[in-house]
């Protein structure tokens, strides 16, 4: 199945939702039909992140500057909590909390190179921890159950595929 320009993708146990500019699809994985969609119910520019907590999709983007918001399987608006971080580049539930990998994309590199930030944020936006993770540009993140997992960038050379150990 094909969605021309989809910016994010997650896993809800039995469907996939992708976002195509301003609209969130529920599709079938085996068949790619389209179960549900809607637009954002906010002034929305794309989410940038689809996060699945167990009962709502989490979508992070939007105007400026941007946000998570909480909508239901619907698409009706669950919460809007204040903006906590800005420059999200991957997110996960982790079962209680949402988790993000940050990194500051306007910095110009220190000496010992790119660093990032990995968050966890409660239900209402509060920040509740932030470790920050030296020399490396990581994107994207993944929850298995027990470890997380990211994507290091490696500018002029191949990406990896990272376990984060915390």
């Amino acid at each position: 199945f094909q969605f021309p320009n989809a910016s994010c993708i997650e896993w809800d146990g039995s469907h996939l939702w992708t976002a195509v500019g301003d609209s969130i699809y529920r599709v079938t994985p085996d068949s790619g039909r389209v179960v549900n969609s809607f637009r954002m119910p906010v002034p929305y520019v794309g989410p940038l992140e689809l996060v699945w907590d167990g009962s709502g999709l989490w979508a992070y983007g939007g105007s400026s500057p941007p946000t998570w918001y909480r909508v239901s399987p619907a698409g009706e608006l669950l919460e809007t909590p204040p903006p906590a971080i800005l420059g999200n580049r991957g997110a996960a539930w982790d079962g209680q909390y949402i988790c993000c990998i940050t990194h500051p994309s306007r910095v110009v590199p220190t000496a010992d190179g790119y660093f990032s930030h990995f968050y966890r944020l409660s239900k209402s936006g509060e920040i509740l921890d932030k470790t920050t993770i030296p020399r490396h540009h990581l994107k994207q993140l993944a929850y298995d159950g027990h470890d997380f997992y990211t994507v290091e960038s490696g500018g002029t050379g191949p990406s990896r595929l990272c376990r984060l150990v915390l």
